[in-house]
């Protein structure tokens, strides 16, 4: 089980009047009652929800597909797409196949088979093979061109903490492209485009007109005629506005109703791009597999592996990857002792290691089951990377180690770093959080937990982060001082 909130696959079940009953909950004034009161029956479907901008995207992923660091958006709709076997398939419900106005239309599968970690990490052990490419050296720019960074204070955007739960740490997978003997000099670092206030709830800088371009440009790739989508905003309404001012005492601050996302909906899809250019595509009704898929929270390594074989085959343009690496996570277990693989997920392997690396941390497009294995929803991230701060020399891994037992790291885990023993994992990510202020490589230590020991002999590992970026650049190193960073 991942005890971190933003990779809780629960989460992934909350829609727009879930989303409502999360802020005004978050607000810590209103009471259950109230809330009930405050928002939509939850029956109801809700055209345009509204969450201020502190607390939209702090969501949690159950599959993930990862998108290239660059987005790149192809205008041109290839032709040829077949039908897909219609056993199975109830009356009224969405198919990928579906050629009725406004459904999605993906693309003919592709010749290119989906490459799973499981099989990258073998085909790089085997003894004697050398690296199928060459890394990517990137040098760093001149010190007087690299400003100090700060060093975010955010860790987490939910509740609990970032953890894990498994028997050994080798039952926990990814398929992060990094790997130390890449021995990397430098590393690109970016600001967020998005600025907020004093209190983390409004945010300038979003670009509307990029953001209504790109819910056009998902829109065609789903097949869905322009022509058709009622096009909104998530604008609360007159009497959502009212019941909001009611239970917050009319407290509510300048801009607190503006939009933060722009919407299309057309014959059961509705399409959502927020101020963090990231994507939301719900169907309603859930679109209904083929039988020999299994795609739900139990399904296992080798399940899930074949529904993402058929997934790119039939979402491919809207994928719209050159060399597309599936990820299947995580491998972690629930508090009963059943593993969970809740996670799928895609990202670009084309180009060096640092565009890799890129690719995998930041731009997303994921696919969320439904309880009953239908396919409910599409999710796509895509950084926006056009504030470039500069590539900045990075330290290795075992330096890092050293600054972690000396206590300069980040953690949400409530609980010291107890010790090097205790390590069990080290991998290369950038924290791509909301209210970031940079984008900025860290090593994140996979650390087992001796106070969190389970029943089933399962064993508790925290994350711990410590700064890639050499501390001659940080304006302040972090140190750990017994709470929640």
């Amino acid at each position: 089980m991942k005890i971190y909130e933003e990779k809780d696959m629960e989460k992934k079940k909350e829609r727009d009047t879930d989303k409502q009953e999360k802020l005004l909950d978050a607000i810590g004034k209103i009471d259950e009652d109230l809330i009930a009161d405050a928002v939509l029956d939850k029956g109801q479907k809700k055209r345009n929800s509204w969450i201020p901008w502190g607390i939209a995207v702090a969501a949690c992923l159950a599959l993930v597909i990862f998108v290239g660091a660059k987005f790149i958006l192809k205008d041109a709709w290839e032709d040829g797409a077949e039908s897909l076997p219609t056993e199975n398939i109830a009356a009224g419900e969405h198919r990928p196949d579906q050629t009725t106005p406004g459904s999605a239309l993906p693309e003919a599968g592709t010749e290119e088979r989906t490459i799973t970690e499981r099989e990258t990490l073998e085909s790089s052990e085997d003894v004697g093979q050398e690296p199928e490419e060459e890394w990517e050296i990137l040098e760093p720019d001149s010190p007087e061109d690299l400003p100090l960074l700060a060093v975010g204070e955010f860790l987490n955007e939910g509740m609990g903490y970032e953890g894990f739960m498994a028997h050994d740490i080798q039952e926990l997978t990814d398929a992060n492209p990094w790997r130390e003997d890449m021995n990397l000099p430098a590393l690109p670092v970016y600001e967020n485009a998005l600025t907020y206030d004093d209190h983390y709830w409004k945010a300038s800088g979003a670009d509307f007109e990029a953001m209504k371009e790109f819910l056009f440009t998902v829109a065609d790739r789903l097949g869905l005629d322009r022509e058709t989508l009622t096009i909104g905003d998530n604008t609360p309404d007159e009497e959502e506005q009212e019941i909001i001012r009611e239970k917050l005492d009319g407290e509510i601050t300048e801009g607190y109703f503006e939009p933060t996302a722009v919407t299309a909906e057309a014959d059961g899809i509705q399409i959502e791009v927020d101020q963090q250019m990231r994507t939301y595509i719900y169907f309603e009704p859930n679109v209904l597999l083929p039988k020999q898929y299994h795609f739900t929270y139990e399904s296992t390594y080798e399940e899930l592996a074949s529904v993402a074989d058929y997934l790119q085959d039939q979402y491919s343009t809207l994928i719209h990857m050159e060399k597309p690496q599936v990820e299947i996570g995580y491998g972690d277990y629930t508090y009963a002792g059943e593993q969970n693989f809740h996670h799928l997920a895609f990202f670009d392997m084309a180009g060096g290691s640092v565009e890799r690396i890129l690719h995998y941390n930041f731009n997303r497009i994921e696919f969320n089951c439904s309880e009953d294995g239908k396919l409910s929803s599409i999710w796509i991230s895509q950084t926006n990377f056009s504030r470039k701060v500069g590539n900045y020399p990075i330290i290795s891994a075992e330096e890092a180690k050293g600054l972690l037992l000396n206590g300069n790291y980040l953690t949400s885990v409530p609980y010291e770093a107890p010790g090097e023993e205790y390590i069990r994992k080290v991998e290369l990510v950038y924290r791509n959080g909301i209210y970031e202020k940079y984008y900025m490589p860290y090593y994140r230590f996979y650390i087992e937990l001796p106070e969190e020991k389970r029943e089933h002999g399962l064993k508790s590992y925290g994350a711990y982060y410590v700064p890639a970026v050499k501390g001659e650049y940080l304006s302040d190193m972090p140190t750990w001082d017994g709470r929640f960073n």
